[in-house]
Formats: C-alpha cells, structure tokens, sequence
C-alpha cells in the first residue's frame, strides 16, 4: 500500500445471521458456499440450545417471514448443501429443555430445572434433602454425552463431598450442567459405576420421556 491509495470494501452479496451456535453472528457468504460451510464455520449449537430444533427464517419474494424447522441430527452435509440459502436468512438453535437428574436417597428424587448457579448441594436441598442413610461424602455426577444416542456407559463421572462443601463452606469443586444426574448412594453401599449406570440407563430415559 502507498500514499493515496483507496481501499475498496464491496458490500457482501448474500450476509445471514446464526444465533444460538458456538459462534454465532453474522456471516458473509461466498459464491459456491451452502449451509454445510456456513454451520461449519458457527460450530455446533451451543450447550443450552437444542441442535434437533433449528429454526431457518426468510423472508419470499412478497416480503413475508416464512419459518422452517429443521433437524440437524438427521442432516449430513449433502442433505445441508440442498437446503437454499438466501441473503437476509436467519438460522437460530431454539432453547433446549435444560433439566438436572438427581436420584438415589433424597426426598423427592426426580426432575429438576437446570440454573447455571446452582451447585450440587443446591439441587440436593430442591430434592428434599438427603435421607437418614445417605451417604453425602461419596455423591456421583454423572454427565451423559451430548448425542442423545450415545450409550450412558460412555458417561463423565465425577465424586462430590457434600459434607465438607457443608461443614467448612468450601465451593463445590464440580458445577452442574445440563442433563448431569446427581446420585446420592447408601452409606451401605458399594459404589460400584457400572452397576449405578446401567440402573440409571432406564431411569433417566423414563424421566426424560415423560418430563
């Protein structure tokens, strides 16, 4: 570049809005570019929203919103690249439905809304508290896959001591998320994860089916 020299940004030909991916915002696209790229380049819907509900907004001919739902856990890329893409399109992942699971030797065990703030003691007392037999040292948070048809034995697992969390009010060194089961075992019992995780498997897919 020299002095006087002029810079040239052409307006974008076809610009969309992503809302509700890992990086969502506008995006230009290029000639020869399909949805395929353009999801590519947003990354995956993020944790809180619900990748098997995206919503393509746009607006015909006459200048009337039409809306189209559309499922991308059963669209591969070829499926992707057929689905036309217009300037001024806006494709956003709705809100997912965000429970946490806590089962085992509470009150109330069962479903309950997911707060990005509230720890595992916190969804302890919303289910009732622990029973007399709990066994608060040795909680399990069990962390499904994301893929709803991902087994559960392919699971994150993670022990949470509620006690000293209580008695000496230190911070929970594990923060729920979406779709975590919290587990409150017997003092009796023997922590065995395999047993837990195949007992939960139905449990959970019962919880989530008629939530």
């Amino acid at each position: 570049m020299g002095y006087g020299d002029i810079v040239y940004v052409p307006d974008p030909g076809v610009l969309i809005n992503l809302e509700g991916f890992r990086r969502s915002g506008l995006y230009e696209v290029l000639p020869g570019e399909t949805w395929a790229d353009v999801i590519r380049m947003a990354g995956e819907p993020s944790l809180l929203n619900n990748k098997s509900s995206v919503v393509l907004e746009n607006f015909d001919e006459s200048g009337e919103l039409t809306q189209i739902y559309y499922n991308l856990n059963l669209l591969d890329e070829e499926d992707l690249e057929q689905i036309p893409l217009h300037d001024r399109d806006h494709l956003h992942a709705t809100i997912a439905e965000i429970n946490v699971y806590v089962l085992g030797e509470v009150g109330e065990p069962g479903t309950y809304e997911y707060n990005p703030l509230s720890t595992p003691l916190d969804y302890l007392t919303l289910a009732g508290g622990a029973n007399p037999d709990a066994h608060l040292r040795f909680v399990t948070i069990i962390r499904p896959p994301r893929d709803p048809q991902a087994p559960l034995e392919e699971s994150e697992t993670f022990t949470v001591d509620i006690v000293e969390s209580i008695t000496h009010g230190s911070p929970q060194s594990v923060m729920m998320e979406p779709g975590d089961i919290l587990f409150i075992p017997d003092q009796g019992e023997t922590i065995d994860l395999g047993t837990i995780l195949s007992g939960l498997s139905v449990m959970v897919n019962a919880v989530r089916l008629f939530d």
